[in-house]
Order: C-alpha cells, then structure tokens, then sequence
C-alpha cells in the first residue's frame, strides 16, 4: 500500500508519515454467483432455499433477457422455471412496453379472480411456456415450445420434435436426436412440487362450462379462461 503523504506538525519540516495498518478485520461477502476469469461472475445460482438450478434459464426473453448467463437476481417459480431482473424490469416498470401487457392483465384478473394479480403470476399465466411431449415412438422427449405458439388439442395430439404448428413439418429433421432438456428431469424430482411458487391453474378445461358459477382460481382454473368466467361475468357467484 503507498502512503499517504502529509505534512509534520513540527515547523519547518515535512516528512512521510505511513498510512495506517489495514484492518485485520475482513469485509463481509456473500458469494452468490459462480466466480469466473478475473473474479466476474458469468452466471448466477437461484437463491430459493433447496432448489436445484445452480444455471437457471430465463424462459421470458424480453429484449434484455440474460438468458442463462448472469443477472443481479433470478425469480423463482419452480426448480426449473426462472425469470431473470431483466424481465422483471420489463414488465413491472411503468416506462417498460412490457409494463401495460402486465396492467391490462392485473385489471382482468382482478375483475374474475380472488388470488393476488402479482408480476409472478402474470408470468405463470401469460408469460411462461408449455411443455409438449413428442408423439414419435421411440422419443417421446418433452420440448418447451417457442412463447408465440398457441397450444391446442390438435398440436398435442400431433405434435413431433420441431413443429412448430400443425401441419408444418419439423423446422429440424434431426430434432429428435437432441437431448431433453435437463429441467425435464427435476419434475420427476419428489420434492418439485413443494417448490412452486404457485399453484398450476388450467388455462382451459372441458370442466369449465360446468364451473362458471365459481371463482375460477379457487377451482384450479385461470381468471383469464374465458369460459370459466362467463359465471362471474353474469355476477352469479358461490
């Protein structure tokens, strides 16, 4: 350590006086993320007490998602499922495009539904991918599908490695030769279900124009499904 250079407080003279010793005492530090080159972190673990992903991936990919690489925090919803401060950003700040998609959802929710319309469950709802399991014999390998893709009975009964809609062949005819997706795995896990964030509600069911007269949320469906509230609509609840 250089010195520090002052002047004596004897007249006439100017000498160098040592700085003082450093503290003995160390600097208290949290380790959160994976030390890399040059002690930068290029990725970061969830905190969530028990959860398995220590290189979560962001399913949300607003414009500035970090993708798998590194964020100041990650938002857990399941082992496997993650959305990075980037995307938080993106849609709970007011000057953020994505921050009028959240409203205009929260101002629905909470017209049909009882639970809290917070970001993470606008992120369940809306935001967050579906799985569909390959129909080819002999791969059967789960895929995540692209965010832009409507999910219908008709993919899911169709659906091979690639589609990306019904009728379109494979945009890879190599597609089922790629691994599964690791996070597949985790659901398998005994303790994945106790750490959902939230509970799984059904964007639709063939139950639905049998439960309009109930608040779809506290019947295992969305506030968003638009048969489930036909009932609340009408004002006619239970």
């Amino acid at each position: 350590m250089s010195a520090r250079r002052r002047k004596s407080t004897t007249k006439g003279t100017e000498d160098e006086q040592p700085a003082s010793p450093p503290s003995s005492r160390k600097g208290k530090h949290k380790s959160t993320g994976q030390e890399g080159a040059g002690g930068k972190r290029p990725f970061r673990s969830c905190e969530k007490a028990r959860c398995p992903a220590k290189k979560p991936i962001c399913f949300a990919g607003s414009e500035r998602c970090a993708g798998d690489g590194y964020t100041s925090r990650w938002y857990h919803l399941s082992a496997g499922e993650h959305f990075c401060n980037e995307c938080f950003d993106y849609y709970y700040r007011s000057h953020r495009d994505g921050y009028k998609l959240m409203s205009a959802w929260k101002r629905e929710w909470s017209s049909y539904g009882k639970t809290e319309a917070n970001l993470k469950m606008y992120m369940v709802d809306e935001v967050m991918p579906y799985w569909v399991q390959c129909t080819v014999s002999g791969c059967l390998k789960w895929r995540m599908l692209p965010n832009d893709v409507q999910l219908s009975r008709e993919l899911i009964q169709k659906y091979c490695c690639g589609m990306v809609q019904v009728g379109k062949q494979s945009i890879n005819n190599d597609a089922c030769n790629q691994e599964e997706d690791h996070r597949v795995e985790q659901t398998n896990d005994e303790n994945w279900l106790t750490l959902l964030m939230n509970p799984p509600l059904l964007k639709n069911s063939p139950a639905a124009p049998y439960l309009q007269e109930y608040y779809p949320d506290g019947v295992g469906l969305s506030a968003t499904c638009k048969v489930a509230t036909m009932g609340v609509r009408g004002g006619n609840i239970i």
